[in-house]
């Protein structure tokens, strides 16, 4: 599969995942490199659940693999 960037935005973080909503087309267990602009930094992650469509995309589970306390960079 090709490599592609998509813009996504947060509406849940945690210290483990996120819940996010994107217009790209995504899969479950779909690998991905998710990186907080915030901040700059970024990590791997997966898609593990697939929530419902809004008007600005699919909402998305998704959990980082090698998640860091600050990644969001806020006290969570």
């Amino acid at each position: 599969m090709a490599a592609c960037r998509e813009e996504a935005f947060t509406r849940v973080v945690g210290p483990y995942g996120c819940l996010v909503v994107i217009r790209a087309s995504l899969e479950l267990e779909q690998a991905l490199r998710i990186v907080n602009l915030a901040t700059s930094e970024s990590n791997s992650a997966i898609t593990v659940w697939k929530g419902h469509e809004r008007p600005d995309g699919w909402e998305w589970g998704i959990e980082l693999i090698h998640p860091t306390m600050d990644f969001w960079g806020l006290e969570l």
